[in-house]
């Protein structure tokens, strides 16, 4: 589909489309090269081993993560055939270590099964929040602790788990001889399964792999959207010692001066501050901030709770200021004129301002990235030095039916009682059909809040449960005869689909234009002579 002009089609406050249903065009689409199902395996071995020949001899010097990436339709089967070709080169005495990354805990776990299967000396690796193999509490004693830590981007392993002070005085966790989640890094396995998230922190295993396989879509984990009262940016930082009471004074002048030209509707860049200034604002601000001396390994449950309750008064305002100083550096040091991330909006009648980052990949191994909707200006933005891109499109296999045309957002699926009772039927309907049929199975779609309401419409509690108890729950219960999943990452990856005769698919995630755009400025703003076009 295609739009004439701007306004052919309505959208609504958010900018997203109104469901006015679907329109002809005169403009055709693109014309799509399909592979025959009958080559799709000889074409995806090709190319996964064409692959890993470029990511074995590199020669390309252009600056990035040297990547190769596969663009398979879903259901192709990439990752399972990459699995036996990691095999097959095990067997032939090639050694190296692999990271593969995968969205979910769950994928990884029925990755490294498969790959053990094959002969693979593989390991799932569980987070520290996660529940030990035998279900007896989480892998790390202190869990609820370290991730309130992580959140604030405080070291981990150096304030919770083992850290070596200059006198020499080694500080180990109590629970460090006996912590589930370390343990798990003392087995020999040559390839880590691991959740996506994993890109963007420290190696947990701390020995350097050779090669890292991405399965699915990871560039989110390098975008981060700061959003913080305007007003909170300009009082003074009770935080800041008195010794830089001249310094602060500064700071707070030019950060009056940044939110009156954003009130005014003109860019901070007009400011008379140059990128060195902005950056010793920036630099200034994180020197502000409580620092970790007060955490220590050794030290009890209630101290370093009583240390994270006074550094979260001021590690996330002062993360969010410091990014917003760093962005108008790197625009004033590029030769901007208008900052593309960086703005101010209204929320609940307060004035916010909304700070649009990326980061560059931290680990630097070079990379096969299996994703389907990969997309090469994303990869290159993120720090991808993409040599290589493969292309295999299977002819889809499905017939597409919409069975209903009421608004289907979120929020009205959670709110109406009587638009989820409409579903149900149509639930049921599909599931007898389906029994008097191939009686395959029927699988159910909508974000996880939907889905929830659901259960709790037959009737389930889940008072008192972790939200990772009642994800499980509700994956391994079938209601209304029917299994479920929700969208999002749960469901990257995931192939539950595939031998049902029936997949209900109810609303949607369609993230307004505003957010789409914020995420555009993330990765492409305040590049000189490229500005962004926006709805």
């Amino acid at each position: 589909m295609a739009l004439k002009k701007r306004g052919d089609v309505e959208r609504d406050s958010n900018g997203r489309f109104r469901g006015a249903g679907a329109y002809q065009t005169k403009v055709p689409g693109p014309e799509v090269t399909f592979t025959p199902l009958i080559e799709a395996t000889c074409s995806l071995r090709d190319a996964l081993e064409d692959a890993d020949f470029l990511l074995n001899n590199l020669s390309n010097c252009a600056p990035g993560v040297p990547t190769v990436i596969i663009r398979a339709s879903p259901g192709s089967g990439k990752s399972t055939l990459q699995r036996k070709l990691m095999a097959d080169r095990v067997k032939a005495g090639q050694n190296g270590i692999i990271a593969f990354h995968v969205p979910t805990l769950a994928l990884a776990e029925e990755a490294a099964h498969h790959a053990l299967d094959l002969g693979i000396e593989a390991q799932a690796i569980r987070g520290r929040s996660a529940t030990q193999p035998s279900g007896e509490g989480t892998m790390c004693a202190k869990a609820d602790i370290v991730n309130r830590a992580s959140r604030l981007g405080i070291s981990v392993r150096d304030n919770f788990c083992e850290r070596k002070d200059e006198d020499g005085t080694v500080r180990r966790c109590s629970y460090f001889e006996n912590c589930a989640y370390l343990e798990q890094f003392t087995k020999n396995a040559t390839h880590r399964f691991l959740a996506t998230t994993y890109m963007g922190l420290p190696d947990p295993s701390g020995t350097k792999c050779t090669q890292r396989v991405v399965d699915e879509t990871f560039w989110r984990e390098f975008v981060k959207i700061h959003d913080f009262e305007a007003t909170s940016f300009t009082v003074p930082r009770t935080f800041m010692s008195s010794r830089r009471a001249s310094e602060h004074a500064d700071l707070l002048v030019a950060a009056r001066d940044v939110f009156a030209a954003l009130i005014r509707g003109q860019s901070p860049l007009a400011l008379p501050y140059t990128d060195e200034d902005y950056s010793k604002f920036e630099k200034l601000e994180w020197e502000a901030k409580r620092s970790s001396e007060d955490l220590a390994p050794d030290q009890d449950s209630k101290r370093q709770r009583q240390a994270l309750t006074k550094a979260e008064q001021d590690y996330r305002k002062v993360g969010s200021f410091s990014a917003l100083w760093s962005v108008l550096s790197a625009a004033k040091a590029n030769g901007a004129k208008v900052c593309e991330r960086i703005r101010l909006y209204q929320a609940d009648g307060k004035h916010m301002i909304r700070v649009m980052t990326k980061r560059q990949l931290r680990h630097r191994e070079p990379m096969l990235v299996l994703d389907a909707d990969a997309d090469l200006e994303i990869m290159t933005a993120i720090g991808c030095n993409v040599i290589k891109k493969h292309e295999l499109v299977l002819k889809p296999n499905a017939i597409v039916r919409q069975l209903h045309d009421n608004r289907m957002c979120t929020t009205s699926l959670i709110h109406s009682a009587q638009l989820r009772q409409k579903w149900r039927e149509i639930i049921a309907k599909e599931v007898l059909v389906d029994r008097l049929g191939q009686a395959s199975g029927v699988l159910v779609g909508a974000s996880r809040k939907v889905v929830r309401a659901f259960f709790e419409d037959a009737g389930y509690k889940f008072d008192g449960m972790s939200d990772d108890a009642v994800s499980r729950f509700m994956l391994d219960t079938a209601l209304h005869g029917a299994h479920w999943l929700w969208l999002g990452s749960r469901a990257l990856g995931s192939n539950r689909y595939e031998n049902c005769s029936s997949v209900i698919v109810i609303g949607r995630e369609e993230i307004p234009t505003q957010a789409l755009e914020d995420l555009g400025a993330a990765l492409w703003g305040d590049i000189v002579g490229e500005p962004l076009d926006l709805v």
